[in-house]
């Protein structure tokens, strides 16, 4: 009896054939060969998408985006929300700051919907 035993074969299909060299007492011999399929493993992840994707703040006051959490291959991890790079007069908040999508495998179906408000404070002055 003859075992192989891998896991470095890559995604796909891949021939395999067993050698037997030979010895004083049996002969060499190659078996048939056999096809092994190998499946590619699906990664799990997940997208964002905004609504709407741009905007305009006015000084003291509140814009507001949905912001769209949807699973990818079963993804069901927490997702965290932050805000960098904001200039100092500029804030950033989530409600909730982290959420966890249903993990369903549908791409085109909004799972978790959010709302984030950015206010400005920004002062200006016309001249």
């Amino acid at each position: 009896v003859a075992t192989l035993s891998t896991t470095t074969l890559a995604a796909g299909s891949h021939s395999i054939t067993a050698v037997y060299g030979g010895s004083a007492s049996f002969l060499m011999s190659t078996s048939a060969a056999v096809t092994l399929t190998v499946a590619a493993v699906a990664v799990s992840d997940f997208s964002l998408s905004l609504n709407p994707t741009s905007g305009a703040v006015q000084p003291g006051t509140t814009a507001t985006t949905m912001v769209t959490v949807t699973p990818i291959n079963g993804f069901s991890q927490a997702v965290s929300f932050a805000c960098t790079g904001l200039p100092v007069t500029v804030s950033c908040s989530f409600s909730p700051a982290t959420v966890t999508p249903a993990g369903a495998a549908t791409v085109d179906q909004p799972v978790i919907r959010r709302y984030a408000s950015v206010s400005s404070p920004l002062e200006t002055t016309s001249s």
